[in-house]
Order: structure tokens, then C-alpha cells, then sequence
């Protein structure tokens, strides 16, 4: 089991390598997933699934029960049966991984400190390559030393895509599919990182120094900087403010480094804006696209990302009108899209259809897919997830190091929801699950033993 979970571990923002088959793409962090999920079938045979290592799961669960009767009910069925299966047999098998993943920590405790320095090796490999890449784009005559197109030839398919310009500036993407995707990856250690570096005081600093090099930390923050995404900077922000309000007790130093984060962020935002002759902002501006669709221009490809966007909003929330207890079903919004996708779609042939399966966003697309009960049931999951994490930051019985790590994780976790409710709308992305199963691994696991693996029970 620990060579799988570790090799799931380190494919995982290795999503670009895969194949497409029958058109759907399988890359080989799903086959990873699938084989550790699998091992729960071992354990259920033998009769050793402990009621605290699946608990946590339960809202999840009954997401997937409400999504079947959703199924059922979808004015789309019975055409929508087997993309509707697909999806629910997608988040199984992550919920089971996620499952194996907190037995086997459960199991050996100590071995919760070889998944994170995994975890953030790979999520550091990613962010080195992305500077590397920004600066060989920008200030070499050689950019196609960094292009990872040849991916695309071993999935036969689009997979990497080149991230394009800002004005005069080349955007960064590391080897994974653009520059928001590299930004997700990045979220895996970004609380770890402002950690290290300071953001979260000395002592929080101190207790990572041995577990987080200042390599990854530092490659990390830079990879978020220059990858030119303005939902990377905004993820950069909700991490740093998660950070705040993880702990019971803040300070003005704490709202201090949130500005200073801020500042940071700004400054970036202006030197990008001006060395790009204002592009960047008119790229933000495009935003207005989705509270007013009278300001859409069709021959304008700039403002692609927000059509998109302002689209799908429009057809999940009439799908939620059509029905708004189950949605269209699971599976459902590119043919809600077909029949509620607004005016200006068809005058963008570039548009058409643009991000319709995903809704370009996670709650959109539950909005529309699984209506006011799945779509509350699913956010009820997710922030039970960040409610554990705190109860057991705030416990006084929790050893100084396992606050750290919880606090780092849950702040990761904040980001992670944050950019899939608004900008990403898999549902069984292996980046999202494998975070949540590495916090609920660190929450659930024996209390009290550090990541060096020695036992202190700590004195009241």
C-alpha cells in the first residue's frame, strides 16, 4: 500500500501524461487512484475498515445517493445514464483512495511526514520549472526548450497547452495544462509555504524548517507570481487569510502579514499591468461581462475567459429554475447548455461550447447538475472538512508541530474549494481529492505523535 499511495502521491501533478481513449482522456493519476482505491475491496473482504477511518465521508455519500435519484429524475434521462455513472463512479473511487489514504496513516502515523515531503518535492518540481519557464519565455531567444507539447503527442490529444501572452509578457504553465491548473497544483503546498516563510510568526515557521526546504517554499510563492493568473493571485490571497482564521487568537501582526501578502500581490498585479501596457487590467475588466451582458463584444477573443464564465452561470441557474430540488442530474450541463446557453454563444465560434461539461466552475456546474440538496450537501462535505481541521487546531491536547501541519493543510484546503467553486469544475480531479485525503489523514491519524515520529503526549 505505500508504494501505491506514494506513486499516486507523485503523479498527481503529473495530470498532463495520459491517453485519450473513446475521447475520454485517462490520465495516470487516475490509474493510480483506481489501484488505491481498489485495496479497500482487500480490507472490506477482511473485515477491517474502522468506523473512524469512513465516518468523514458520510455527506459525501449522501451527495452520492441524492445524485442517482437526481439521475432518475433528470428531464435529460434516460440519455444522461451513462455520463451520470461515469461522474458517480469518478468520486468513488477518489472517496475510496481518500479512505486508504487515512488507514494506511492511521496505521503507521509516523509515515504522515514521508507523504507531505512527497507531496511538496512535487509540488516544488512544478513550481522550479514554471520560474524556469518564465524566464527562459521571457528573456531567452530559446522558448521552445520549455514547451511541453510533446505531451499532446503521447496522449494523442490535447492535453498541454501553450499559456499565450499578456501584452508582451509570455505566461507560465510548468508541464501542466495552463496556468490556473499550475496554480492548483501549486495550492497542494502554498500553506506550507507562507508558513515557512514566516507568514504564520516564528514559532509556526520553526516547527517546519526540517520538513519544508526553503527551496520549495520560495519556488512555490515565486511560481504563483509570475504564472500571470489572476485566479492564482486570488488563491494566493484566500491562503493567506485562511491562515488568520485558522488560529483562536489573532493579531495585528497577523493582519499586518495579510496586508504584507497583499501588498505583495499588488505590487506583482502593477508591474505586471504596466509592463504590459495596461493588458492585464483589461483582461480583470472583462469581469463586468458577468453582471452586465450588454458590454459583450463577439469579435473581441480577449474576453473569452469571461464569456465563459457569464454563460454558464446563465444556464446553471436556469437549470436550477427548471428544477431546483435534483438539478438537470449528474452529467447534465453541456445539454442544459445546448438549450439555455445565452445569446452571444453563438457569434463566438471559439466560444461554442466553451467549458460547457464543466460549468467552468464546481459550484455552477452543482448548481446545475445536482440542484439545492446535492449542492448543499456537497459544500456541507467540504466544510466539515475545514471544521475538523480547526476543532483540532484550537484543541489544547494537540501537539505544537500537528497544529502546524493541520493549519498548513486545512489553509491549502480554504484555496483548493475556493479556485474549484469559482474557476474549475471537476468533479473528480485527483489534485482536489488527494488534498483532502492528506488533511483528513493528518486530522484523523493517532493524536499526539509528531511527524518525527516519537510520542509526546503533551501536559496540561
Amino acid at each position: 500500500m505505500k508504494l501505491l499511495i506514494s506513486m499516486f502521491i507523485l503523479s498527481v501533478p503529473f495530470y498532463s501524461i495520459g491517453v485519450f481513449i473513446s475521447d475520454k482522456y485517462i490520465s495516470i493519476s487516475h490509474v493510480f487512484a483506481v489501484l488505491v482505491a481498489l485495496m479497500i475491496v482487500v480490507f472490506l473482504a477482511k473485515n477491517k475498515l474502522k468506523k473512524s477511518e469512513v465516518s468523514w465521508t458520510k455527506y459525501f455519500f449522501y451527495f452520492l445517493l441524492v445524485t442517482m435519484l437526481g439521475i432518475t429524475l433528470s428531464p435529460y434521462a434516460p440519455a444522461l445514464y451513462f455520463k451520470g455513472i461515469i461522474q458517480i463512479l469518478g468520486i468513488s473511487v477518489m472517496l475510496c483512495m481518500a479512505i486508504m489514504v487515512v488507514k494506511y496513516v492511521k496505521a503507521y502515523p509516523p509515515r504522515l511526514t514521508q507523504l507531505i515531503k512527497l507531496m511538496l518535492f512535487v509540488v516544488g518540481l512544478v513550481a522550479v520549472v514554471g520560474v524556469a519557464q518564465f524566464f527562459i519565455f521571457n528573456f531567452t531567444p530559446f522558448p521552445s526548450l520549455m514547451m511541453f507539447d510533446f505531451l499532446n503527442t503521447l496522449a494523442d490529444g490535447s492535453v498541454w497547452r501553450d499559456p499565450g501572452f499578456v501584452g508582451p509578457i509570455h505566461r507560465v504553465n510548468s508541464f501542466t495544462a495552463e496556468p490556473t491548473a499550475m496554480a492548483r497544483y501549486l495550492c497542494l503546498g502554498l500553506g506550507f509555504a507562507l508558513i515557512r516563510l514566516g507568514f504564520a510568526g516564528k514559532v509556526a515557521k520553526n516547527q517546519l524548517v526540517a520538513y519544508v526546504p526553503l527551496w520549495v517554499a520560495l519556488s512555490i510563492v515565486l511560481a504563483m507570481l509570475v504564472s500571470l493568473s489572476i485566479n492564482a493571485y486570488l488563491l494566493f490571497i484566500v491562503v493567506a487569510f485562511a491562515l488568520i482564521i485558522l488560529p483562536k487568537k489573532t493579531s495585528v501582526r497577523m493582519f499586518f502579514r495579510l496586508g504584507s501578502a497583499s501588498a505583495i500581490v499588488l505590487v506583482s498585479l502593477l508591474a505586471i499591468d504596466y509592463s504590459t501596457e495596461k493588458n492585464f487590467y483589461k483582461k480583470f475588466m472583462t469581469a463586468n461581462i458577468v453582471f452586465d451582458s450588454s458590454s459583450v463584444d463577439t469579435s473581441e477573443n480577449g474576453q473569452l475567459s469571461a464569456l465563459a464564465i457569464a454563460s454558464n452561470i446563465t444556464v446553471a441557474l436556469k437549470s436550477l429554475e427548471a428544477s431546483p430540488m435534483f438539478g438537470g442530474g449528474l452529467g447534465s450541463h453541456s445539454l442544459s447548455y445546448d438549450v439555455y446557453a445565452p445569446w452571444y454563444v453563438g457569434g463566438i465560434s471559439v466560444l461554442d461550447g466553451l467549458n460547457a461539461d464543466d460549468a467552468a466552475s464546481l459550484l455552477y456546474r452543482l448548481i446545475s447538475e445536482t440542484g439545492v440538496i446535492g449542492t448543499s450537501l456537497f459544500l456541507f462535505a467540504l466544510g466539515n472538512i475545514i471544521y475538523r481541521a480547526r476543532k483540532l487546531i484550537l484543541s489544547p491536547n494537540t501537539e505544537s508541530r500537528n497544529k502546524v501541519i493541520v493549519m498548513a493543510l486545512a489553509a491549502s484546503c480554504v484555496g483548493m474549494f475556493e479556485i474549484y467553486l469559482t474557476r474549475t469544475g471537476h468533479y473528480y480531479d485527483p489534485v482536489f481529492w488527494v488534498l483532502i485525503a492528506i488533511t483528513m489523514a493528518s486530522i484523523l491519524r493517532t493524536p499526539n505523535i509528531t511527524l518525527g515520529g516519537s510520542c509526546e503526549v503533551d501536559k496540561k
